[in-house]
Parts: structure tokens; C-alpha cells; sequence
């Protein structure tokens, strides 16, 4: 009889006649008991795939130490080839902190290094038929959860008994471990220097109380209030220095942007980010002191292979101080190699309480396996850039510009061309640089150049400036790693990277302090130029900049409302910075392409002026390529005075990167003011400029330019022509400025509540943006009581100040492209995400005006040339002085007039139908009959609902597809029970929210299902059927009114067809207006889910 008390028995008793995962249960006890594990200690993984190990021995602190493989058949152990092919199998999920490989057969056990050596005494596995219990304890007694503690791990790495530089980077599947391992490092590091930061806070207040009291209640003691103050300054010296000084400091020079409501949340912010730039600091000088070692540039090892046991030898009690161990090795090897290891505002982590070291020591041992003289310095960045993860980058202003982005301007720019000197004057985290640098170290390789000529032409030619010292701090580390993996040397390379402003100038400091007190690389910023320009500039407003008056003096020409920095960093480049005949490569904002602030540095474009534009990447269709908050632009400039026939390259990708060809334009066609408007100011002194307009027109084709002459308002060469604005159409008006303007934004309510009924006698029913589609004025949004308005200090009446009007026309002032509808009725008025006119008394008609601004014409017109404040998503804000900036005619034929008048009320009157629309029905149905009856929750099992194939991150609704029963999301898909269920589930998640709402699992399974939810979906799809009628006959009286307004204008059957080709074809057909079937009213997800009813 088996005494099942004795583990070691009741292994060796099983009966392996099942598969091997049903055993799982089995290892964790045999385990637990044989190596005095708690049995949450010993890990199975259960499900199959070959992602994860299939045992694993855990830490205290939950860190796999030792990781393994359960197999059935001994001759997997008791062979050579057996036990090489599970080693070449499991090698894979060794990392940093892994100590040892354990492989369980069903009477053999094998442990080996992870190095795959063998332990002593341990060459073979062990027949556990041969051992008794205890024999067998004490024989992997070095293995127990005793031996599993963290101050053992680390003792035994300060005694120089681990293995070292075993994990060799020259893959993909080691370079993301080692990435994994140290976001994991970084995470716990930042954790403990935010513990730190609180505690170190809180001593400063201390501090601010204790001084307050000396000063309140030592009043006129003379020397007892001077010796105690003294006192307190003394004890609270370095928390004085952190909060009065460094941490100011990094504030002014942090050159970013961050998200936050207020200035509280500001301060916040910029901590958080002083503590992310300090560990990084901190990471990356560990990491640079193994590659010294790894590369055998210093004479003893120091982080690895026992090298903490000789410093133990001179320095008492360092061997548990990590922050102490690097910070005398970086010492020490800091008198070679300086810069990367010189002191710098993020010192202060060394000196912060004893938090970090358990931290850092797991980050010591976790890089003590690898060998990083194969870490290629592109891959660094690259896990650079994963240290924050992406909802934290973006909440402090870091975005990182994707390699692909980087790749193209390099090779636009100087791999087209011949070599000479590059600058990227906002370099970041060294994206640009370091992969030209990368390229270049490359390429010498492959063709075996000679390493001094090719590291001395680097050194000379690779700059970079940023104000950020963080940014300067690891671009300069990574060029740094490049070079000294290229050409290993005692001899530090020097690196032309500064810490500095790149939109100032110190000039005027000379004379006051002469050239030796100005920071490195200052002088060489303000006279010399460079070859290239590349780079991706931050976009500080200028009511952010910290510099704001200084700025304002030095860059007088362009600084103004809604200028940034981005502008600046271009128009320095392009009149300074840039060499005659060089070339500028950047990431923009795509906001400059339509900016009266960004027209001023568009003037240098003009034909025969002083650079020429080559190459513009429109990148809005693309997808979304990073994190930033704006559609990115790219440009290519080359500073020589355009002419007449040049031409420019126009990209539009579809997706990125990207091998579509471009549109091209002639350069006199792209600047011509009657393409591109113009909205600044003639220069007097230079009157040709009025041939020129102000834009970049990313959407223009060179065969658009014929019918947008024609169609250019107030005359074609100085001839009369019958082309006016179409402000001429709609009744003007006169602000309290006494200025005229037609179109207008609606009431902008200063704070007063739009109420779901009236509050006064004053009160007017109010539109918004979003219920309004072509012809469709919408459902009132609520009310607003317009004597609340008039007291706000920011309340405007708009057209209601002084009266209420029968009709107004409304377009949306957000969408794909215009679209407007009439608005009837004195009770009546729009809000202001509406853009309002007023019609005139007489001709032409409201109905005619709207018919035209929801036509074909209007739509291309306004995509190609007038277009602006695009937004990522696809939509952009429609202003009013782009709808008075579009063509009309000056007399209006009467039988037109009457086609379009006919038209628009048939089209108000199908939109009444069709905006009840199949979606907007079955939302809410679906919210009806979930209140009347007892619906399902779709985690019912009845439901069918699988998760097993479905990932664990969040998906954006645009990644959802539906087949059959399965909702798909790019690999991953989740099932049920059938494919009407599948579809209505489908239809809940992508009708509520955006493109760009995110959805998890927990959400999904909360949705509340009706339980005839089969003939719901019955009763849908046979609305859709019926619906189409509708659709159709909406489309064909929009037909009709792009027809009247063709003939409107004179149009010719090929300037029609090119029109049609244009809009139906990428990228207008991307840009649509918004019909009333699209209208669904907004839903929170929520109201389909259990927590509605909470």
C-alpha cells in the first residue's frame, strides 16, 4: 500500500496513461512538499501553445527562479539526444533572474544551469526510484524555497557564483526578454523612486513647518534664530536642494507638453516625469557599464562574475548598497568615458532612502546573464521607447517617431544625396540620429571600411540639441553604444550632442561672460550651419512656452497668436541653420498645412524665394502611426529658391510605409493664390507675393487646377467674370465691432446648462453639431435660457442677441466635409458646434443656399482649398470663413434657383424618414426591451460566450469584425452560440462610441442580451431590406442638385466627370458628409451593460 504522505511514493506510482497536463496537479504537489514550496509557489501552465514554460518555482516576491518541462517518457532524460532536445526546446523562457532548469519525467528528474552546463555532483538526471525522501531533500536542498529568497540570490551574485553574459542578443526572442525584463525593472524602480519622492516631499515640509515656527517664534532672538535656522537648513539640506532647486530646474528644461487640467495636475506631472527620466538615467548607465565589461574595456568586471566582491574589499557594508555599488563603479569608470556617467540633475537617486536598492539589485542580477557587446544600438532605443507604457508617454508629452517615419526623411534627405554635416535641433531620445548612425556603422561593415575614417567622419558630422537633459542624456548614450560597439576603444569618441535650447540665442552673453560660460555647443548653434535638418520638433503653444517675451523678441516675424514651437524650429532652420543647397526633413503638424500662423513660414516657399518644397506626406489615412494627438506631416525642403516648373511630390498614403506613387504638381499651379488662399497681409515692399497663397494644399492633383481656376471668385486675370463668394448669397450682418460677416458660430453659452426643459421666460430650443445631417436639422438638444448667457462673462448670443429668427441655414462645425440642413421656426436657435447664416430677404432662396452647400461641388471644392483644422479620426472644423470663401455666382439663374429650392424641401422630407434608420432602431429596442424583460447577461452559459481565443489587452471598436458566430479582432476571436446573437453583439459594440473606443473583456460580458434577441435581429435585417428604398431616392434628389449646381456654374461633362472621379475614388472618398441614416444618438456603453441598472 503507497503511503500517500510521502510525496516521493506517490510520484513514483502514478499511472502515465493519461496526457500530460492532467498531471499538472500532481507536479505542484510532488514539488511542493519535496522543495517546502507553498503550493502557490509552484506554478503549472495549463493551457496549450508554446508560450510559456510548463512549471515554474517562484520567489517571495512571485519572480520565476527556476523554470521547466514535465515530460511522460523517460528516454526524453535518460537519452543524449533526448535531454539536448528539451534543452534546444525550453532554452527560450530562461531569463535574467532564471537560476535553474528543472525537467520532471515520470521517474527521472534533471536539473542543469541556465546556461545549460551542468550543476556538480548533478552531470545526470537523477533516478528518483534510487532515492529515499530525505536523501532526495537534501540532494536538492540548493533548489528549496528558502534557497528561492531574494538576499540569497543577490549574495550568491556578490560571491561571483552565478554564471555571467550567457544570453547572447543576436535574436529576436532574447532582445524581448531583455526588453520585457527591463520595462519589469523600470517599473519596480519607478515605484520605489515615487515611494522615495513622497517620503523625501514630506521631510521638505517638515522642513517649511519647522521654519515657519523658528521665524514666528524666534522674532528678534538675533543669533538663536540665525543658529537654529542654520540647524534645520543643515539637516534638511538634500531635501531643500531636490524641491528648491533641481527638481525647478528640470521643469524648465522638461520641453514638453504635458496633459493636465490644472496647474496642480501640471506639478503632478512634471514629478512624475523627473522620476521617469531619473530611473531611466539610472537604467542606462547600468546597462553602459556592462557593455564596458562585456566589451572588456575594463580592466575588472564590476556588475558582474564577483565584481561587487572586489569593491567589498575596499568600501565596508557596500556589497547591499546597490545604489552605492553603481554609483562608485560609474565613478570609476567614469574617468574614461565622462559623459554618460558625469553628475546631472538625476543624481539624486543615489541618495535617496535604502527603497531603490532591492530594486536595483534585481536589475544588476537581471542583467548579469546577458551580453550586450551584440546589442545593436538600434534595438536600445527601441526598448527605450517601451519603458512607458503608451497612456503614460502620452499623459507626459512623449512621443517617440516611428523607425519607418525616421527611415523615409533619412533616406529624402541625406542618403539621397552627397555627405555632409546632419543636425536634429529637438533630438529626443535620438530617433533620427541614431539611426543614421546605425545605417551608417552598418554600411561600413558590410564594405569594410576603414573604422578610424568612418568614426572620425561621424563624430564631425552628427549633431544634436535638446532642451530636455534627459533627451540630450540618451541620444548621446546611444551614439556613444554605437561607436563602441563598432570600434571598441579606451579613447571616449567625442559626441556632438548638447543640452540645449535650439530657439535661442546667446549672443548677448558674451560680452557679460565671455565664451567659456556658455553651455557646450551654444556658439556652434548660433553660427554654423548644417547640410541636413531632420527631426520631429515638439508643438508647444506660445502661451506655454516658458520663454514666452524672449521668443516674442527673437522671432518677431513669426511668433503671434497660435504660433508654437514647431514653427519656429522650421523657420530657424530654413533662414539660419540650413546650408545653401542643403535639405530639411521633418515631422510637422499637419494643423501648419492650413494655418494663418504657419502661412508666414510657407512665405520662404514661394516661387523664387528662399527654400523650395519637394516632398509632402499627407499621412491622415494612414492609420494611426503613434500616440500623438495631431495628423502628422512630413516635408522635404531644400533650401534653393524654387522656379516656376519645378515640381512637388504630393504622398497620400493609404498606409505606411507605404509604395504608392504621388501626385505631382507644378510648383507656380501649388502657390497660385487663385488655387491656394490667401490670408495674410501683402507685404508692401515685395507686391508680388499676391500671385501667391498661404496654404499647403496636401489633397491637390495637378488636373484639379483648371476647374479651381474657373471656379476662383472675384474675377480670372483682372476679367469680370460671374464667379463671387458665397457670402454674396446670404444676408450680412455687423458685430459689435462693427465689423460685416454672414456666417457665424451659434450661441456660445459661457457655462449656462442646456436644460431638458425652459428655466425663464427668455428661452429658446437649441440645436447641436451632431444631430444635424445633409437636410436633416436635427433634434433640439435641450434649452437655453439666453438671459443666463448675456450675464457669463464669456456668453454670446450670435444672431440671438437681439431677436429670434424664422430660418437659419446649419452646417455642423465638425465633420468629414460640409453639409447643412434649414432650420425652421422662431422657437429655434443652434449652439455653437453649429455654423449659422441668415437668408436674404429676397433672392436667392434658403432652400436654393443649402441645397448647394450639401452638393458634389461644394464637397471637392472645400476638401481640395479650403480645408483646415483637420483632426485626427478624419474630421475637421468647418469655419466660417471657409464657407464664405466658397464659389457662388453672381446672378443666379431663376429656373435653377427653382430646381435647387424643389430639390432640398423633397430632401428634408426623405431625411425625415431616413433618419429613422435600422441602427437607430435597434439601439433602442434593444435598451426597451432589456428594461421590460429579465434579458440575458451575455456570460449566461446559455450564451456560449468563449473567451479562450480572445485577447487580454483592450481593442478598438474599428479593429471588430463579425462571421458567423465568431467576433473577430485581428488574430484573436471570441464565439457564441449563434450568428444572430454574433451579430447583434456585434452591432452594440461598434454603434456606441467612436472608431477609436476601446473595448475589453469585461465589458463584453456584461452586455445585457434581450431574450428574443433572435427575432429582434429578424425584424432588423428585413428594416434594413426596406430601408434601401429610401436610401436610393435620398441619393437620387442629391443627384439632381449636383446636377442643377454643375449647370449652375457652366461646368463641362469632363469637369463633371473629373469632379465624380475625384470624390469617389481614395483619398476624397475618405472625407464624406454626415446623412441622416448615419445619425445614431450618442449611448454610453453602459446602457447596455448589468451596470445600467446601478
Amino acid at each position: 500500500m503507497v503511503t500517500q504522505s510521502n510525496p516521493l511514493n506517490k510520484w513514483l506510482n502514478l499511472s502515465w496513461d493519461q496526457p500530460e497536463r492532467s498531471y499538472n496537479p500532481d507536479v505542484r504537489d510532488f514539488l511542493a512538499k519535496l522543495l517546502d514550496y507553498p503550493k502557490d509557489k509552484v506554478v503549472t501552465e495549463d493551457k496549450a501553445g508554446g508560450g510559456y514554460p510548463d512549471l515554474k518555482l517562484l520567489t517571495p516576491e512571485k519572480i520565476a527562479w527556476v523554470v521547466g518541462d514535465l515530460k511522460k517518457d523517460d528516454t526524453e532524460l535518460t537519452t543524449e539526444r533526448g535531454r539536448r532536445n528539451l534543452w534546444n526546446q525550453k532554452r527560450k523562457y530562461i531569463d535574467g533572474l532564471t537560476r535553474y532548469v528543472l525537467f520532471l519525467t515520470a521517474n527521472y528528474l534533471w536539473v542543469i544551469l541556465p546556461t545549460g552546463e551542468a550543476i556538480p555532483e548533478l552531470e545526470t538526471p537523477l533516478n528518483l526510484s534510487e532515492f529515499n525522501l530525505d536523501d532526495l531533500k537534501a540532494k536538492l536542498q540548493f533548489l528549496s524555497y528558502e534557497k528561492a529568497q531574494h538576499s540569497q540570490q543577490w549574495e550568491t551574485f556578490i560571491a561571483g557564483q552565478l554564471p555571467f553574459a550567457y544570453l547572447k542578443l543576436d535574436d529576436s526572442n532574447t532582445q524581448n526578454q531583455l526588453q520585457k525584463e527591463l520595462q519589469t525593472s523600470f517599473s519596480e524602480l519607478t515605484e520605489a523612486g515615487n515611494n522615495a519622492i513622497i517620503n523625501l516631499l514630506e521631510q521638505y515640509k517638515e522642513y517649511q513647518t519647522k521654519e515657519q515656527e523658528i521665524n514666528r517664534n524666534l522674532v528678534d532672538t538675533g543669533d538663536a534664530q540665525r543658529r537654529a535656522l542654520n540647524r534645520i537648513k543643515s539637516q534638511f539640506n538634500f531635501e531643500r536642494y531636490l524641491f528648491n532647486e533641481i527638481l525647478p530646474q528640470f521643469e524648465d528644461q522638461y520641453g514638453r507638453e504635458v496633459s493636465a487640467k490644472n496647474h496642480k495636475e501640471t506639478q503632478q506631472r512634471i514629478r512624475e516625469a523627473f522620476i521617469a527620466d531619473s530611473v531611466a538615467v539610472l537604467v542606462a548607465r547600468v546597462l553602459f557599464l556592462r557593455l564596458i565589461e562585456d566589451l572588456e574595456l575594463a580592466k575588472k568586471r564590476r556588475l558582474s562574475n564577483g565584481g561587487p566582491q572586489d569593491w567589498a574589499k575596499f568600501v565596508e557594508q557596500l556589497t547591499g548598497d546597490a545604489r552605492a555599488l553603481v554609483r562608485l563603479v560609474a565613478e570609476d569608470v567614469g574617468r574614461i568615458y565622462q559623459d554618460p556617467l558625469e553628475n546631472n540633475l538625476f543624481d539624486w537617486l543615489y541618495h535617496a532612502n535604502g527603497m531603490l536598492d532591492e530594486a536595483l539589485q534585481r536589475l544588476i542580477l537581471r542583467l548579469n546573464a546577458y551580453d550586450f557587446s551584440g546589442l545593436s544600438e538600434e534595438i536600445l532605443g527601441d526598448i527605450y521607447q517601451s519603458f512607458l507604457p503608451p497612456a503614460k508617454r502620452k499623459r507626459l508629452g512623449e512621443f517617440y517617431t516611428p523607425a519607418s517615419i525616421v527611415n523615409w526623411l533619412l533616406d529624402q534627405t541625406v542618403f539621397s544625396h552627397e555627405p555632409g554635416k546632419l543636425l536634429d535641433p529637438a533630438c529626443g531620445s535620438g530617433s533620427f540620429l541614431v539611426r543614421y548612425v546605425h545605417r551608417c556603422l552598418e554600411d561600413a561593415r558590410s564594405r569594410g571600411l576603414d573604422q578610424d575614417v568612418v568614426l572620425q567622419e561621424l563624430q564631425e558630422m552628427v549633431w544634436g540639441f535638446d532642451l530636455n537633459p534627459f533627451a540630450a542624456f540618451i541620444s548621446h548614450f546611444q551614439i556613444l553604444w554605437a561607436f563602441l560597439r563598432f570600434q571598441p576603444t579606451k579613447k571616449p569618441p567625442t559626441i556632438q550632442v548638447y543640452n540645449l535650447n535650439s530657439l535661442l540665442r546667446d549672443a548677448d552673453l558674451v560680452p557679460l561672460l565671455g565664451e567659456e560660460y556658455l553651455s557646450p555647443g551654444s556658439i556652434e548653434r548660433d553660427t554654423q550651419q548644417w547640410k541636413y535638418i531632420v527631426g520631429n520638433p515638439p508643438y508647444i503653444r506660445a502661451e506655454r512656452v516658458k520663454y514666452n517675451e524672449e521668443m516674442k523678441g527673437l522671432w518677431h516675424q513669426i511668433w503671434g497668436q497660435n504660433a508654437d514651437t514647431g514653427l519656429v524650429f522650421l523657420y530657424r532652420a530654413l533662414t539660419e541653420s540650413l546650408e545653401s543647397g542643403g535639405f530639411l526633413g521633418m515631422v510637422v503638424s499637419g494643423g501648419y498645412a492650413n494655418s494663418e500662423a504657419a502661412a508666414k513660414v510657407w512665405k520662404l516657399l514661394y516661387p523664387h524665394g528662399t527654400a523650395a518644397l519637394r516632398k509632402l506626406v499627407w499621412l491622415e489615412f494612414a492609420g494611426q502611426l503613434w500616440d500623438a494627438s495631431v495628423i502628422p506631416m512630413l516635408l522635404v525642403i531644400e533650401r534653393t529658391p524654387a522656379q516656376d516648373n519645378d515640381e512637388i511630390e504630393l504622398y497620400i498614403p493609404s498606409t505606411w510605409p507605404s509604395d504608392e506613387q504621388p501626385a505631382t504638381v507644378q510648383y507656380k499651379d501649388f502657390f497660385d493664390a487663385k488655387i491656394n488662399p490667401r490670408v495674410t497681409k501683402i507685404d508692401p515692399s515685395n507686391t508680388r507675393e499676391g500671385l501667391w497663397g498661404n496654404y499647403l494644399l496636401p489633397l491637390l492633383d495637378q488636373k484639379d487646377i483648371p476647374i479651381l481656376k474657373k471656379l476662383y471668385p472675384n474675377g480670372n486675370n483682372g476679367q469680370e467674370s460671374n464667379i463671387v463668394e458665397l457670402k454674396e448669397a446670404v444676408s450680412q450682418q455687423i458685430s459689435r465691432n462693427n465689423r460685416p460677416f454672414w456666417f457665424t458660430y451659434g450661441i456660445q453659452r459661457g457655462g449656462a446648462e442646456v436644460t431638458s426643459e425652459p428655466t425663464g421666460d427668455n428661452c429658446v430650443q437649441v440645436i447641436g453639431g451632431r444631430s444635424i445631417a445633409v437636410g436633416w436639422s436635427g433634434e433640439g438638444d435641450g434649452w437655453v435660457n439666453l438671459d443666463t448667457v448675456r450675464e457669463r462673462p464669456y456668453g454670446k448670443l450670435s444672431l440671438w442677441g437681439e431677436q429670434t429668427h424664422h430660418c437659419f441655414i446649419a452646417i455642423s462645425e465638425l465633420g468629414q466635409a460640409p453639409f447643412a440642413s434649414l432650420v425652421q421656426g422662431n422657437h429655434y436657435a443652434a449652439i455653437n458646434s453649429v455654423v449659422v447664416a441668415l437668408p436674404k430677404s429676397n433672392s436667392p432662396t434658403a432652400e436654393a443656399v443649402t441645397a448647394y452647400l450639401n452638393s458634389k461641388l461644394v464637397r471637392y471644392y472645400w476638401l481640395i482649398r479650403l480645408r483646415s483644422g483637420v483632426l485626427p479620426g478624419g474630421g475637421a472644423h468647418i469655419y466660417p470663413r471657409t464657407l464664405e470663401a466658397l464659389p457662388w455666382v453672381k446672378h443666379l439663374d431663376p429656373e435653377i434657383e427653382q430646381q435647387l429650392t424643389d430639390n432640398y424641401n423633397e430632401l428634408a422630407r426623405l431625411a425625415t424618414v431616413a433618419k429613422n434608420n435600422p441602427d437607430e432602431w435597434l439601439l433602442s429596442e434593444v435598451e426597451t426591451r432589456i428594461d421590460q424583460q429579465k434579458p440575458y447577461k451575455l456570460s449566461d452559459r446559455a450564451l456560449g460566450l468563449n473567451f479562450s481565443n480572445w485577447t487580454t489587452n483592450d481593442v478598438t471598436v474599428q479593429e471588430l469584425t463579425v462571421n458567423d458566430n465568431f467576433i473577430q479582432a485581428d488574430l484573436f476571436s471570441f464565439a457564441l452560440v449563434d450568428s444572430d446573437l454574433a451579430a447583434l453583439v456585434y452591432k452594440l459594440l461598434t454603434l456606441i462610441g467612436d472608431e477609436e473606443t476601446k473595448i475589453g473583456k469585461k465589458t463584453i460580458q456584461k452586455l445585457l442580451i434581450p431574450l428574443d434577441y433572435s427575432a429582434l435581429m429578424e425584424e432588423y435585417r428585413q428594416r434594413i431590406a426596406n430601408f434601401q428604398q429610401v436610401e436610393s431616392d435620398f441619393l437620387a434628389v442629391l443627384d439632381k442638385i449636383d446636377n442643377a449646381v454643375y449647370e449652375m456654374f457652366g461646368l463641362s461633362d469632363a469637369e463633371k466627370a473629373h469632379i465624380n472621379y475625384r470624390l469617389s475614388n481614395f483619398p476624397l472618398n475618405q472625407l464624406q458628409p454626415r446623412y441622416p441614416w448615419d445619425t445614431v444618438r450618442t449611448r454610453p456603453i453602459k446602457a447596455y451593460t448589468a451596470d445600467r441598472f446601478q
